[in-house]
């Protein structure tokens, strides 16, 4: 017979918590493999104090991506360095949840100078984002 605890649930006078047997209280669980189910993902265990057998549950909550960019050096040219600064500038005001603004192509003007006047050899997206903090605190 299978039951169903969820966390923080009392059972056998123990309160229900990950890594732990809810029958015996045990923190030496086995654990398998990593079961996908939609949107969530199981990982079955067994005690090795009293023999039960479950599985612990999680529930997937989509939260963001994580990308690599490649880091792009400002010896590639003007014109690499304003594309580079575009597409980062753009992505900022995409988080901020912004639209770009008229002066936008002044904006990235202002980084990609601002860039191969102080950045190492490789640039990244933080410094697009120092050189929009100078932007602003500029007053343009």
């Amino acid at each position: 017979m299978e039951k169903i605890l969820s966390n923080g649930e009392e059972y056998n006078g123990k309160k229900v918590e990950v890594g732990t047997c809810p029958r015996c209280g045990s923190n030496d669980l086995s654990y398998g493999s990593m079961d996908i189910h939609e949107g969530s993902i199981s990982y079955p265990w067994d005690c090795l104090d009293c023999d039960a057998t479950g599985s612990e549950w999680y529930n997937l909550e989509f939260t963001g991506h994580n990308i690599e960019i490649e880091e792009i050096g400002k010896d590639m040219g003007e014109d690499t360095t304003y594309a580079i600064v575009d597409e980062y500038l753009s992505s900022i005001l995409n988080n901020m949840q912004m639209d770009k603004p008229e002066n936008f192509h002044d904006i990235v003007e202002f980084i990609s100078k601002d860039i191969e006047e102080t950045a190492d050899f490789n640039f990244s997206y933080g410094d697009v984002v120092i050189g929009f903090r100078r932007f602003i605190e500029k007053g343009n």
